[in-house]
């Protein structure tokens, strides 16, 4: 997952204090080749609210290029 990726929340239980529907990785706390617990910052497109979630959490969706 890199900068600019469509993504959406999985289904995990965890997962569910987190908005539903799209964002876009607006930005890393490191390197996001680590492992599962690497967190980013997701814009949601329907509330424009900005998150750090953990990447286990999410689903990649579309690539940016």
């Amino acid at each position: 997952m890199n900068v600019g990726d469509l993504v959406k929340t999985t289904n995990h239980k965890h997962a569910r204090d987190y908005p539903k529907g799209l964002g876009i990785i607006t930005s890393d706390l490191g390197s996001l080749t680590c492992g599962p617990n690497d967190i980013v910052y997701v814009m949601w497109t329907d509330t424009g609210e900005e998150h750090p979630v953990k990447i286990m959490f999410l689903e990649l969706i579309s690539e940016s290029r």
